[in-house]
C-alpha cells in the first residue's frame, strides 16, 4: 500500500485522495501518484512523444518572464555551452542521439549531429538567453 504521508522540512501532512498532488502536476493525488509502484512503467515510445510535444512549446523560462520583460523571438540555446561543442566536435560535428532514434530501442545507436542541433532547446527568449549565458559565453568571465 502506498504511503500517502508527505514531509517537508518541519512539517508532516497526509494527502487525502481527492488533494492536488504533491507533484505540482494539477492533478488529483488519486489521479497522479497514489499507487504509482503497482502502475506499469511508461513505454519508451510514450516518454519519446510526451518529450516531443514539450520541446516543441516555444515560451520563455525565465523567472522573471513575461510581456514586459521578455524582449525578441525564442531562440535555440544550447544546453551545452558552444564553445564547449567547439572543442569536442570533429568536422563541426558531435556524436549523440535524437528522439527518433529512441522509439526504436533495439537499434539506437548514437549518430553524428551537427553542433548547431545538438543539445538545443527552444528555452528562452532572446534578451534572457543573452542576460543569462553572456558572463559565460565571454572568455576570460569569472563569473
Amino acid at each position: 500500500m502506498t504511503s500517502n504521508i508527505i514531509q517537508n522540512q518541519n512539517e508532516i501532512h497526509r494527502l487525502g485522495r481527492n488533494d492536488p498532488c504533491w507533484c505540482g502536476s494539477g492533478e488529483k493525488y488519486k489521479k497522479c501518484h497514489l499507487n504509482r509502484e503497482s502502475q506499469q512503467p511508461y513505454k519508451m515510445s510514450d516518454i519519446v512523444e510526451f518529450q516531443k510535444k514539450f520541446s516543441d512549446k516555444k515560451y520563455c523560462m525565465h523567472p522573471e518572464a513575461n510581456d514586459e520583460n521578455c524582449k525578441g523571438d525564442i531562440c535555440k540555446a544550447h544546453s551545452v555551452q558552444r564553445a564547449l561543442l567547439d572543442k569536442i566536435a570533429e568536422n563541426s560535428h558531435v556524436f549523440g542521439w535524437n528522439l527518433d532514434m529512441l522509439e526504436n530501442t533495439s537499434d539506437s545507436k548514437p549518430r553524428s549531429i551537427g553542433i548547431n542541433e545538438a543539445s538545443i532547446f527552444t528555452g528562452f527568449c532572446n534578451y534572457h538567453d543573452t542576460k543569462i549565458f553572456e558572463p559565460i559565453e565571454k572568455k576570460g568571465s569569472s563569473e
